[in-house]
């Protein structure tokens, strides 16, 4: 071959891979250029979003707020989903403290998911102070009940024996001087009990709290350390005791998962749902077993009335006081949304109340829905819902003891006692 053609040849093939060489380096060098935009591009979305984050935070703090509450109500609602619902309660009953409204959620509650009571053979409670407890029927599930909602005095063995080891104990406290009011006039009017019915009803309760020796001389009754009874105090304490007393109430909250105040119910129901893992309609209510009686600024007691009376019930006043104050950390413990959800449930309350009083009178069939919120999903309410709210406690324990009856026709061991527990 010609040598000129030769090296014209080798010419075009030296150009050509130069010229490859040189677009392949532009090539790489606009690539560079690319991933440098897109990498400061990236970085730029995120300073960006950072510092609107910022300034929202500083600026306008309740739209970050809002948005984190609704962030987690959310994760809440869905994590409830997974998370079993308790179903094993032991709820000390205490007397002229809103218990009969807790009482009616709980078995509500029960009879709904099919859960086995305690229920006395004949009475309406489990036990008094001091006496053995009633004989029981025998419609356990199992080795133990699954719920606890009549009246009893606390009894850490007994609560052991009828329970499961897993069950949540809570119980309810009201003012001192409330209930000691409110069950003076309840089991005077409603019991008869004989002797409330001695004390002259001018100044009733001005009487009582003045002249113990005469009407109320126990260290323990109905109106006076009645809380304290309840929850199972030993007898003869002082109330110069004080260490003793203390050691008890630490002992009391070591036992109790939450004791509710009826002064901040609304709240303490809201704690309770929590605890428990229930659903806002597992919690509604309308108030049971209410008596009308006249109001403490009207009963004309002096600073010096009063004083006697918190002496004589300083029990009740120190179990108050302390259960007030650990309440107050618990709520300070549950979030930012808890105002939330408490106005939330007032809110629903309201309308179901509202509801049941209309439908009450007018039967009305339509039911009431309660849309999906960031504490709950939608349901509706009925008129069955709103008889089962509106059951009194009586009632109520004596259709269930019926049921549990019913079931246990022909079955040997219908009932046991305390001793064979």
């Amino acid at each position: 071959m010609d040598t000129g053609l030769k090296t014209k040849r080798r010419y075009h093939i030296l150009f050509f891979v130069l010229r490859k060489n040189r677009n392949d380096s532009v090539k790489d060098e606009n690539r560079s250029k690319k991933r440098k935009c897109s990498k400061w591009g990236r970085q730029w979305v995120v300073i960006t979003a950072i510092l609107l984050v910022l300034y929202t935070v500083f600026s306008k703090p309740h739209l970050f707020t809002n948005l984190s509450h609704k962030i987690s109500n959310y994760i809440n609602i869905n994590w409830n989903l997974t998370i079993p619902e308790v179903r094993h309660v032991g709820f000390l009953k205490v007397h002229k403290a809103g218990g009969s409204t807790i009482q009616n959620i709980l078995f509500r509650f029960g009879i709904r998911r099919n859960v086995s009571f305690v229920m006395p053979v004949t009475q309406y409670k489990l036990s008094e102070f001091g006496k053995v407890p009633y004989d029981i029927l025998n419609n356990k599930q199992g080795h133990h009940f699954d719920i606890l909602t009549i009246h009893s005095v606390y009894n850490e063995s007994v609560y052991a024996r009828l329970l499961p080891r897993d069950a949540a104990r809570v119980a309810i406290v009201r003012d001192p001087l409330e209930v000691m009011v409110s069950g003076a006039y309840y089991h005077r009017d409603v019991w008869g009990v004989d002797y409330l019915r001695k004390v002259p009803n001018d100044n009733y309760i001005k009487n009582l709290i003045l002249f113990p020796e005469m009407y109320d001389n126990n260290e323990f009754s109905l109106t006076r350390n009645s809380m304290a009874m309840d929850f199972g105090f030993p007898k003869g304490l002082h109330c110069t005791e004080s260490d003793r007393v203390q050691h008890y109430l630490s002992y009391l909250n070591e036992n109790f998962d939450l004791v509710m105040i009826l002064e901040r119910f609304d709240e303490s129901l809201v704690l309770l749902k929590r605890l428990l893992r229930w659903t806002l309609k597992d919690i509604l209510y309308i108030p049971q077993n209410t008596h009308h009686h006249p109001a403490i600024s009207d009963l004309n007691l002096s600073s010096s009335d009063i004083s006697k009376f918190e002496l004589r019930n300083f029990l009740d006043v120190s179990l108050y006081h302390y259960f007030s104050n650990i309440f107050k950390s618990k709520v300070l413990a549950a979030g930012d949304d808890f105002k939330y959800e408490v106005e939330h449930l007032q809110s629903v309350v309201s309308k179901v109340t509202d509801y049941c009083v209309f439908h009450e009178r007018h039967s009305s069939s339509r039911d009431l829905t309660v849309y999906q919120s960031d504490w709950n999903a939608e349901f509706t309410v009925n008129a069955e819902d709103c008889r089962e709210m509106m059951t009194s406690e009586l009632y109520f324990i004596d259709k269930i003891r019926s049921d549990v009856k019913l079931n246990l026709r022909g079955v040997y061991n219908k009932t046991f006692s305390f001793k064979d527990l």
